[in-house]
């Protein structure tokens, strides 16, 4: 039988959506400490919710909505907001640009 961390691990990454949307709604501002009843946490996840599949633009997915790619839109708002992408992408020729490491091969 696995030990509980080799359980949690396989666990953890299961659903790299679920994951994702679980860390937005943690890192929230308005995510409070603790709710103080069911009714409190039922009431924030229904506006969260509906925040985050209608409103907020995923980078998973083109920057689109969840709501629009479930729909069937992402074509639609693709094709009406051409280059959309490529605006949002930093101007500094290095913003994305990634350090390699400084290894030397073998000699």
């Amino acid at each position: 039988m696995a030990a509980a961390t080799e359980l949690a691990t396989i666990a953890a990454d299961d659903n790299p959506f679920s994951e994702s949307q679980f860390r937005t709604t943690k890192y929230r501002p308005e995510f409070p400490d603790c709710f103080g009843c069911i009714q409190d946490s039922r009431a924030f996840c229904q506006s969260f919710f509906q925040w985050y599949n209608q409103e907020h633009r995923h980078s998973g997915v083109g920057l689109l909505t969840p709501a629009a790619v479930h729909y069937g839109q992402a074509e639609k708002h693709s094709a009406a907001t051409p280059g959309c992408a490529q605006r949002s992408l930093p101007t500094s020729p290095g913003a994305l640009r990634t350090k390699r490491s400084q290894t030397t091969g073998p000699s």
